[in-house]
């Protein structure tokens, strides 16, 4: 019997279940769970794993460049800005300006440092940051102590 992984989306659980059935004798198979049951089982698994996925994607903020925004991506589709070590969420927006928050501002950290931007977000070469409040009040630890990586799988 080949080996799959248990959350993958594309294996058909009945056959899984089948496969192990085989062979077996039919007094522990009596006493075995239902199919349908085993089926609702992974998944509510499959959905709990999906859950618990962070919403931000693999990067070493290390790694970016310092002094120049750089646009990062994010699973739930809100655009992410990394600067100075940071990461921010786009908090609002203004006719050409764009307001953004640290990503601890609604954790229990309630990083207060907020930033606003203008120019094209598609071309975060010529993107310029207006006005930088409180950043230099980043609660939520120096960015260089360590590398700040953000996992995903």
């Amino acid at each position: 019997m080949k080996l799959t992984a248990a959350n993958d989306a594309t294996v058909k659980i009945s056959d899984i279940y089948d496969k192990t059935l085989e062979g077996l004798p039919e007094e522990v198979v009596k006493r075995l769970p239902e199919r349908e049951s085993v089926e609702g089982s992974l998944r509510r698994v499959r959905q709990r794993v999906a859950a618990a996925r962070p919403k931000y994607p693999t990067i070493d903020l290390t790694q970016l460049p310092v002094e120049k925004p750089y646009y990062v991506p994010s699973f739930s589709g809100r655009p992410l800005l990394a600067f100075h070590g940071y990461l921010y969420r786009q908090d609002a927006a203004y006719k050409d300006k764009l307001h953004w928050r640290c990503i601890n501002y609604h954790k229990q950290l309630h990083c207060p440092s907020t930033l606003i931007t203008t120019g094209s977000p598609e071309d975060p070469e010529n993107l310029v940051i207006t006005n930088l409040k409180k950043i230099k009040y980043h609660i939520c630890g120096r960015p260089n102590v360590r590398a700040r990586v953000l996992y995903h799988e």
